[in-house]
This record gives C-alpha cells, sequence and structure tokens, in this order.
C-alpha cells in the first residue's frame, strides 16, 4: 500500500516536470567502481519555449554531472554525463543516492541565461534514483 503511494506522488512530480527525462527514473552504474563509470541522462524539451535546468544530487562528493545546469532549446534535447567517483562498494548504499532535475521556462526578457539558471530556478521536480 506504501509503495503505491510513493508510487503515485512520483508520478504527479513527473507531470509537473517541463522535461521528459531519459532514463526516466533510475540511473544504472555498472561496476567495477575502482575507476570512473559514466552513465548518460537526456534531457528533451517538447516545448516551444526554451527550458532552464538545474541538475542537483544527494551525494555531491561521489557523482560529477556535466553539464550540471544550462538551457535546452524548444524542441531539442541535452545529453547529460553522469560521472559515478571510485569508491568501494557497500550494498548498503545501493538505491540511497537521488538526482533532481529542476526545471523552469527561461524568461523572454534576460539573454543572459546562465545567471538565469544559477539563481531563479525554483525547487523540485523530479527524482532518479540510482542503482549501484
Amino acid at each position: 500500500m506504501q509503495k503505491e503511494k510513493e508510487k503515485k506522488k512520483d508520478e504527479k512530480k513527473r507531470k509537473d516536470q517541463v522535461l521528459l527525462l531519459l532514463p526516466s527514473n533510475e540511473l544504472r552504474f555498472k561496476g567495477p567502481f575502482t575507476d570512473v563509470v559514466t552513465t548518460n541522462l537526456t534531457l528533451q524539451n517538447p516545448t516551444d519555449r526554451p527550458v532552464c535546468f538545474k541538475v542537483k544530487t544527494t551525494a555531491p562528493k561521489q557523482y560529477c554531472v556535466r553539464p550540471n545546469s544550462g538551457v535546452v532549446s524548444a524542441k531539442d534535447e541535452t545529453l547529460i554525463s553522469v560521472m559515478l567517483q571510485p569508491f568501494e562498494y557497500d550494498s548498503d548504499e545501493k538505491n540511497k543516492h537521488k538526482f533532481m532535475v529542476q526545471t523552469m521556462f527561461a524568461p523572454s526578457d534576460n539573454p543572459d541565461m546562465e545567471t538565469v539558471v544559477c539563481a531563479r530556478i525554483p525547487i523540485c521536480f523530479i527524482f532518479a534514483y540510482t542503482k549501484i
């Protein structure tokens, strides 16, 4: 019963999300974890307006995200590389880390989108869970 409530809550968050995320609900990293392991996240903008984004994680020291912010043009997509830093595998840590993609429509009155991305993105749209 609890899992159904969480699933419905996640689905509602996805409906509020401006960008389409591929994969849509989890990032998978395949070991060995003695070197940097990279996976990709694609941000697709199905709208007719540019969208600002910012990617955050609950474990910023363990991941490098590039680019971690920017603007996706109308009807375009951006490839995000998520790099898991080397570590000693601990099964207790599996599926604990989360990523959040914050989005907002780019304001038409500000030509400096990087300032907008860093300063004005409201909090919380969607979480993507890692599988380690």
